[in-house]
């Protein structure tokens, strides 16, 4: 058994939590917890019936329930996965050799795309393959991704970040706390959104996320900035091109395009004193 204590949160999880638990017990985990915001469905009585241990935390938002996923194990690893992953069955004994032999304290997994029966999905998935699938160090982990537990307790999730960006967050605070971070050759395949509709709820989702994260860290709004106006429509519009798939140049625009609406949104809501009070800001 490998010393890892698997976490996956969740809401209303009933149709991907069985397969996610099935992929990570093929790994041979020590552990496996599922942190429940208080699903409607059966997500937690599927995962009780597969032996695995289920907090249900209620509607606390998603730094919050990673957290309490980080303090609920005394393991000296853990993973942290979401419930439309399917890693490999070598996936985590591969993170945590590579972890070990680069002396990492954080690495993410090579994401590849499970199904590629749409445009989106077939866009998502050359998106991650060309973009974030670069094995070596990196100054950003995404999921899933294998964690040193004493580094990750030591920065802890911000209860800020309740629906996005909390990995963008913990990842900044690693890299400032000189903490090394890679990207590793274990593989996960992901259930990517498969109409533009969910496609466009994710991407306005992670401009809200990074909006939190400006505001949070004021220093880094150049770079973020750069990253939704350059760096996702432009730079990566020039690797789609160089990879020969054209087509999905569209794809990389509205991803922009959204992320910033996502991100103008958050700011003008996040000057409510409520949306500050809430979160002790």
């Amino acid at each position: 058994m490998l010393p890892i204590s698997v976490q996956i949160c969740t809401l209303n999880e009933e149709k991907n939590i069985r397969d996610c638990i099935l992929k990570v017990l093929e790994n041979e985990p020590e552990e496996i917890i599922v942190i429940d915001g208080d699903s409607v469905d059966n997500t937690r009585e599927i995962a009780t019936s597969l032996g695995v241990k289920v907090l249900n935390v209620g509607r606390i938002g998603l730094a919050k329930q990673r957290q309490i996923g980080i303090e609920s194990t005394s393991l000296p690893f853990i993973a942290i996965v979401d419930a439309d992953d399917r890693i490999e069955n070598t996936c985590l004994r591969t993170l945590l050799t590579q972890l070990n032999q680069y002396k990492f304290k954080a690495i993410q997994a090579s994401v590849q795309s499970l199904h590629n029966l749409t445009y989106w999905q077939k866009a998502w998935g050359l998106f991650c393959s060309i973009n974030i699938n670069d094995a070596g160090p990196t100054n950003i982990v995404g999921r899933p991704a294998l964690f040193e537990r004493l580094s990750i307790l030591k920065i802890g999730f911000d209860p800020f970040f309740t629906y996005g960006s909390e990995d963008t967050d913990i990842s900044y605070r690693f890299e400032k706390s000189g903490l090394s971070q890679g990207i590793g050759t274990g593989i996960s395949y992901r259930i990517h959104p498969s109409t533009f509709i969910e496609c466009k709820n994710k991407w306005i989702s992670y401009g809200r996320g990074y909006f939190r994260f400006v505001f949070k860290h004021n220093e880094k709004e150049k770079s973020i900035l750069n990253h939704l106006f350059y760096n996702i429509p432009i730079r990566r519009s020039i690797r789609t091109v160089k990879n020969g798939k054209v087509i999905y140049i569209p794809f990389n625009f509205l991803y922009s395009f959204f992320t910033i609406f996502g991100f103008f949104y958050e700011k003008k809501l996040i000057n409510s004193k409520k949306i500050l009070d809430d979160y002790g800001r």
